[in-house]
């Protein structure tokens, strides 16, 4: 017992339930409009009000060149739009931070790409809690 009369092992059960691991990142796979693009997308960590951070891979069709321009999210039944802070590439992967979801709700995030050349999208419905 402590001090006050609480079990110890009742505090004990409480830290431990405190450490639990976090949730697993989300992926999704979308195809761009034109269908010549897929993209892997892996929401790091539970979509959140505020900053969010995400990784795209994308998977070009018959060997065209993809490039991700940019991420941008529009809440459209309020007028709403957020654009991410920075988007870096090491290959086929994109690490995108900062794309701020500042209100409860449903977001659409687009994501704008280059196709040899040409421009193409994607997006991506998210709720935020």
């Amino acid at each position: 017992m402590t001090r006050r009369g609480t079990p110890v092992w009742l505090l004990l059960s409480l830290l431990s339930a405190c450490s639990a691991p976090e949730p697993a990142p989300a992926t999704v796979q979308l195809v761009s409009d034109s269908g010549r693009v897929s993209a892997d997308v892996e929401i790091v960590t539970p979509v959140v009000r505020g900053r969010n951070e995400l990784y795209v891979e994308l998977a070009p069709q018959d060997g065209a060149r993809a490039a991700l321009v940019a991420v941008d999210a529009a809440m459209v039944t309020h007028g709403h739009r957020s654009h991410a802070a920075k988007i870096e590439q090491e290959d086929r992967l994109f690490h995108v931070g900062s794309l701020d979801l500042f209100m409860t709700g449903r977001w659409l995030i687009e994501l704008s790409l280059e196709v040899d050349g040409e421009a193409d999208h994607a997006s991506l419905p998210v709720d935020v809690p």
